[in-house]
């Protein structure tokens, strides 16, 4: 929906970014409390999404089991890849390649980065720092 009503529905970025507050968005709309019903409907949103998430998810253990309990280490490691891929010499050289297709290639990357980035590999650091005894930090003894 948003590839192709991209510009039709950019009012909507600053939901997706939560870098500003609800009263400096542009709404297309001018209302009395315009962004509070906008974050009510927002939320009322996230919940439906995320019920139907948790709906999916299956009960016993799968083949791909392992790889969603990695999931730190790809939520962290992927926004360099992100940032590197969207870089715009580099998303304009993926543009030119695969023209109107290259959002599905940008999703398999993603797909491909994910598998990639759940491997055991990378799960070892995060590992040792989910292991340390971080009250010897903060602690007088």
């Amino acid at each position: 929906m948003f590839i192709y009503y991209a510009n039709d529905l950019y009012f909507l970025r600053p939901f997706f970014t939560a870098k500003n507050p609800f009263i400096y968005i542009k709404f297309p709309i001018d209302l009395l409390c315009t962004g509070v019903i906008f974050r009510i409907i927002w939320f009322m949103y996230l919940i439906l999404i995320s019920l139907a998430i948790f709906s999916i998810i299956p009960r016993e253990k799968t083949m791909y089991s392992k790889f969603g309990g990695r999931t730190l280490q790809v939520y962290v490691l992927h926004f360099i890849i992100v940032l590197i891929v969207l870089y715009k010499p580099i998303f304009n050289v993926l543009s030119n390649l695969f023209g109107y297709h290259v959002y599905a290639v940008l999703i398999t990357m993603g797909v491909i980065t994910s598998s990639i980035l759940s491997l055991k590999c990378f799960e070892k650091p995060f590992n040792k720092i989910m292991k340390y005894d971080f009250k010897r930090l903060y602690s007088n003894k």
